[in-house]
């Protein structure tokens, strides 16, 4: 649980604010497939969002932007009907500078920079889980583009 960010807003839908004693209680009902603490923040992402989005028509992807340890729980959930990309961290000093610029604190900027090594050295030794890498030096723009095209060609195959 975070409150939003004000001078990088989240994308619209991307997050659902709720209390920590509902959520809480969601997690004790086993709501969730999956919780983690980032940063000092819980989020979870909800089976039934997942349910909603795997049931749409075939031609209407979802796509979420997940820590990488959790893509195991989603490929075991939904079977044949997950694509993996994984975008490699930037450089720690662009990572910095992204960070100071949005307003986060010194002491979150460090946690997150050691959070994206780990989650950078999980996902190149879990590779049969990642379907693609990414890199991402400069502008975003170059991976998303790459994701698109994937995007595209997959959805010509069914």
């Amino acid at each position: 649980m975070r409150l939003p960010r004000v001078k990088e807003p989240d994308m619209w839908g991307e997050y659902e604010y709720i209390s920590m004693t509902e959520f809480e209680l969601l997690e004790s009902q086993d709501a969730f497939l999956w919780v983690m603490n980032v940063a000092g923040n819980k989020y979870g992402t909800k089976k039934s969002v997942l349910d909603e989005i795997l049931q749409r028509d075939r031609k209407k992807i979802g796509l979420m932007i997940l820590a990488p340890h959790t893509l195991s729980a989603l490929k075991e959930y939904a079977p044949g009907q997950v694509y993996s990309f994984y975008i490699l961290s930037p450089e720690e000093s662009e990572l910095k500078r992204r960070m100071v610029a949005r307003g986060d604190s010194p002491e979150t900027v460090e946690s997150r920079i050691a959070e994206r090594r780990e989650w950078d050295e999980w996902a190149l030794q879990n590779e049969s889980i990642i379907d693609e890498y990414l890199v991402n030096n400069e502008s975003i723009l170059k991976p998303a583009a790459r994701v698109l095209a994937t995007i595209i060609d997959l959805s010509k195959r069914d």
